[in-house]
């Protein structure tokens, strides 16, 4: 084999793994969940943060805490009560936050499911947004 060959193999192969280590992570998330709102403990050695260090993803304090806050604010909540819950949880981060540390948050927290939009912001209202409950 030629080593551009080799190279493009090497590419297909870490990009399987990308997907599949996101995949596991999205199971993670949802055992998690399951299990928070059952009120069990998790079990040992289950993480909800990515395999790989290669990857972007690092859950800092924010990030953390609006993943926590988004589970106990009721449905259509605005970026407003996010921000206010998270400052709640985690007294360290009030006034400390930043207009693009907020909106990469929501971000985040939409891409990868943590919450989903109900409506759309309109030139009068924010946006308004629900947080993913799982099923009993």
């Amino acid at each position: 084999m030629k080593e551009r060959e080799l190279l493009a193999e090497k590419r297909v192969l870490e990009a399987e793994i990308l997907e599949r280590q996101e995949a596991i992570r999205a199971v993670e998330i949802l055992l998690s969940r399951i299990r928070q709102q059952n009120g069990t403990v998790p079990l040992a050695g289950v993480t909800t943060t990515p395999l790989s260090t290669n990857g972007h993803k690092r859950v800092r304090g924010t990030l953390k805490a609006a993943k926590d806050a988004v589970d106990t604010l009721p449905r259509g909540f605005g970026r407003a009560d996010l921000f206010k819950k998270i400052e709640e949880i985690n007294p360290s981060l009030a006034g400390k936050i930043r207009p693009e540390a907020q909106r990469s948050t929501i971000r985040t927290l939409l891409k990868d499911g943590w919450m989903f939009v109900e409506s759309e912001a309109t030139e009068t209202a924010e946006a308004t947004y629900r947080g993913t409950v799982i099923a009993k």
